[in-house]
């Protein structure tokens, strides 16, 4: 948000003509209002120019605001000008200049399906702790597998590292993480995601760009009935200015037992 104050130096009541310059509308949202509030057409601003009501002389003046909002498009750093001129009816004319640059934003994304979805329809907002596969629990058998998939992607605006860690195997769970679709035994990152020192790296933000990975989750033949285990998985941004969270409950089948 941009005030931008209009001053009446001379000495007589003078209206100005205000030009602005334009940015991509594909790229940019401007908007300009003027002293009670009023939406100035923009169309006007950028093109002929608005006419400011009188303004007293030696001093009189009034303010119109600016707002800049940059779209989905622009990148962190991405820096654009807008460069706004009042011009008296006898041609004096005075400017100011306002440099938006897009701050850094990360975010990651993680998604996760079960195999045998057909798409990853959990997981497609940014909550740092609380995103649950459902149903809740996912009941599971004594040594079965059953196979999940994280699709990890970059919401933020510049290309980014995420951390990414993952519960471990204990008390009769098998936990195992890999990164898919290559082959489980070559591509084993399991202790990298347990201990929280796996990278996807270098995300682009390109709708589509992602890194999956594969979560196998057994049920050991001790465990009884009823016995639960719930799988967090999270992708962490540098500096841990942002997390994002999947995990689903696991709940051995009360019925079945080797």
């Amino acid at each position: 948000t941009y005030y931008i104050k209009i001053q009446n130096d001379g000495n007589d009541t003078e209206k100005f003509t205000v030009t602005s310059t334009t940015l991509d509308p594909t790229r940019w949202t401007i908007s300009y209002y003027d002293e009670g509030g009023s939406p100035i057409v923009y169309g006007e601003i950028t093109g002929a120019g608005w006419l400011t009501p009188e303004i007293a002389p030696a001093g009189g003046s009034i303010t119109i605001t600016l707002y800049v909002t940059p779209n989905e498009i622009p990148w962190a750093g991405e820096s654009e000008d807008i460069l706004i001129t009042s011009v008296s009816a006898t041609g004096e004319g005075d400017a100011v200049k306002c440099v938006t640059t897009v701050k850094l934003h990360a975010q990651p994304d993680n998604l996760i399906k079960k195999e045998g979805d057909a798409v990853y329809q959990y997981g497609d907002d940014h909550d740092p702790t609380d995103q649950l596969y459902l149903p809740d629990p996912v009941t599971i058998s004594n040594n079965t597998t059953l196979t999940y998939y994280i699709w990890i992607e970059n919401d933020g605006n510049a290309n980014q590292d995420f951390a990414v860690s993952g519960t471990g195997s204990a008390g009769g769970w098998t936990v195992s993480y890999y990164k898919s679709p290559y082959d489980p035994i070559a591509d084993d990152i399991t202790t990298a995601v347990v201990s929280g020192t796996y990278q996807a790296t270098d995300l682009d933000p390109i709708p589509g760009v992602k890194e999956i990975i594969r979560v196998w989750v057994t049920a050991g033949a001790t465990l009884d009935g009823g016995d639960e285990r719930t799988v967090v998985i999270q992708s962490i941004a540098p500096a841990s200015v942002a997390t994002d969270t999947v995990k689903v409950r696991h709940q051995v089948d009360i019925a079945y037992k080797v």
